[in-house]
């Protein structure tokens, strides 16, 4: 401890300044143990996460290349039958005979609905994106409903506080809020309250415009929720819906570059939630994600990325580390994580720095 100046205290001295270094050297190579254990645990979870989502992904492309099948072949002899029970309706002087005309003809319109929702569920769609304020479509889905809400002793509660442009299809996203806005009608079998919202929510960074449906029916368990966004999965009763109506939303909203989720309502009913992204004139005047980052994922590459040419100034959400949607999340992770990309940094970080969030 008291090292003499002659040379047993230099030799001395050294030895202590050695032992001081291999001791800062092993708190290091424990540091860098623990932080490669930490990692490796983080890599093995993304990679499990990641690999579940492709095993989901792969089932769900082949039962659409399945149903699709089945359903080419039933669609011809399907039209053949419902054009045949139409012209016997039209034919038939017996009253017994038109009876059964018009059962064959419900049954095939029943039929053809079924069919296409099969179609919407295992073809890929076309999009005419456009910005407009999702609570004009919502508006125009209340007003068509208002009739049966009426008849089943359903109150309607509207609360639209966004009138934000989003960038959507007008009819799938019109599609997507029907599905819901029904789906609510239909668990409300002795009547209730409807109540539907748009709010403005920050998600990961981003704004989104919210749309918040909520029923006062009977809900669904807590463990089935994740069950209901399964296709052919239904909780009405045989010969009511084809179980593809909620597949289908959510289909449409990551085509959308969002998500849906469920949760019970802490009353009676549950609540589906539909997030379309929301970009500011701000944002859509930023150099896009692919331009800044020389990816050559642009409109004029070969290998498309999701957020292109749409959706470039909120790649995270849509590609990359922060996306909710389907095995696509995993497409644009060049740097693993978003939150190490230049763009990201430039165009989220920065900005959260200033708002002093």
């Amino acid at each position: 401890p008291d090292p003499t100046k002659d040379e047993i205290g230099k030799l001395a001295l050294t030895f202590n300044s050695m032992i001081s270094e291999l001791k800062a050297s092993r708190k290091k190579v424990e540091s860098w143990t623990q932080t490669l254990e930490e990692e490796v645990d983080r890599k093995t979870g993304e990679i499990k996460r990641t690999q579940g989502r492709l095993i989901e992904a792969e089932k769900m492309a082949a039962l659409g290349r399945l149903t699709a099948d089945i359903a080419q072949e039933i669609r011809n002899p399907l039209s053949a039958l419902g054009g045949f029970g139409r012209r016997l309706q039209k034919i038939t002087v017996n009253e017994k005979e038109r009876e059964y005309s018009e059962i064959i003809v419900t049954e095939v319109t029943r039929l053809e609905h079924v069919l296409k929702d099969i179609l919407s569920f295992s073809k890929e769609s076309k999009y005419h994106f456009e910005r407009i304020p999702i609570t004009v479509i919502v508006r125009n889905v209340l007003s068509v409903c208002a009739e049966r809400c009426s008849e089943h002793s359903i109150n309607i509660v509207p609360n639209l506080n966004s009138d934000l442009s989003v960038l959507l299809d007008q009819d799938h996203a019109r599609q997507a809020i029907d599905n819901l806005v029904y789906n609510a009608i239909d668990a409300m079998t002795d009547g209730g309250t409807l109540a539907i919202s748009t709010e403005t929510e920050r998600v990961n960074y981003i704004a989104y415009v919210a749309v918040h449906v909520s029923d006062s029916g009977p809900g669904i368990a807590d463990d089935k929720i994740p069950l209901v966004f399964e296709p052919f999965h239904t909780t009405k009763m045989i010969g009511y819906g084809t179980g593809l109506g909620l597949s289908i939303t959510r289909k449409i909203m990551e085509d959308h570059g969002g998500f849906i989720k469920a949760q019970n309502n802490v009353g009676p009913g549950i609540t589906f939630s539909l997030y379309f992204p929301y970009q500011s004139d701000e944002d859509l005047s930023h150099m896009p994600c692919w331009e800044f980052m020389k990816c050559a994922r642009d409109v004029n590459s070969e290998v498309k990325c999701p957020a292109c040419p749409n959706f470039g100034s909120v790649c995270w959400v849509v590609a990359g580390t922060f996306c909710q949607g389907k095995v696509q999340g995993t497409f644009a992770q060049k740097h693993e994580d978003c939150r190490k990309c230049e763009f990201f940094k430039r165009t989220v970080l920065n900005k959260e720095k200033l708002q002093g969030n």
